[in-house]
């Protein structure tokens, strides 16, 4: 007798099934891959001018850090999802950016394979008030070996300034707007730098945000 194999509707069926999903299964996992980064380019400044090149610049959402580059003439980072690093980006999350030692004045919003032009500027600062008369106490959150022209630009108004001291060791170094070469050995200041600055009416502090 005979013998023939019989394939039912069923048997097609259920073997189809699992083709499709088997083709489905490998698009699916092409198709909703993990977005792509969002892309951030643009000049940068501190204090106005441009930085030496070599710097970071690095890109945050929160407190993660999602993205850094090198610094040549300008910038330009890729800030990854959420899906690659958690915590990264969301669709229109903010993205905040460090310069060197500074937070950068400007903020980003994440959206996935965007190209976006962002200049930078930094320090990003606060505001300390200053009483007439002298302000002990006050502490430096710039970098290492900021100028002292910096540092003055940062008292307003100007014309109340009337000098900054800052004590090393046992000695005092001290800076005055009129101040000649042997009067003001105050050059530049650290990161952690304890002054007292002396004003003749009621004056601001700006020091960048840590």
């Amino acid at each position: 007798m005979e013998r023939r194999r019989l394939f039912t509707p069923l048997a097609t069926t259920v073997a189809g099934a699992a083709i499709a999903a088997a083709l489905l299964t490998g698009l699916g996992g092409a198709a909703s891959g993990r977005p792509a980064p969002s892309h951030f380019s643009g000049g940068v400044a501190i204090f106005g001018r441009t930085p030496t090149p070599g710097a970071s610049v690095r890109a945050y959402v929160g407190a993660t850090l999602c993205g850094s580059a090198t610094l040549k003439g300008g910038y330009a980072v890729n800030v990854v999802a959420a899906a690659d690093r958690a915590g990264c980006g969301t669709d229109n999350g903010d993205v905040k950016f460090a310069v060197g030692d500074y937070w950068a004045n400007e903020t980003g919003q994440w959206q996935a394979g965007a190209f976006q032009q962002l200049d930078l500027s930094a320090p990003r600062l606060t505001s300390t008030d200053l009483q007439p008369g002298c302000t002990d106490g006050l502490k430096v959150t710039l970098a290492d070996n900021t100028a002292i022209g910096d540092l003055v630009s940062l008292i307003q108004p100007a014309e109340n300034l009337q000098a900054i001291w800052k004590r090393s060791g046992k000695d005092w170094q001290s800076w005055f707007p009129d101040g000649q070469d042997a009067d003001n050995t105050l050059k530049t200041v650290n990161k952690g730098d304890t002054l007292t600055i002396c004003v003749s009416d009621e004056s601001s502090l700006s020091m960048p945000i840590m």
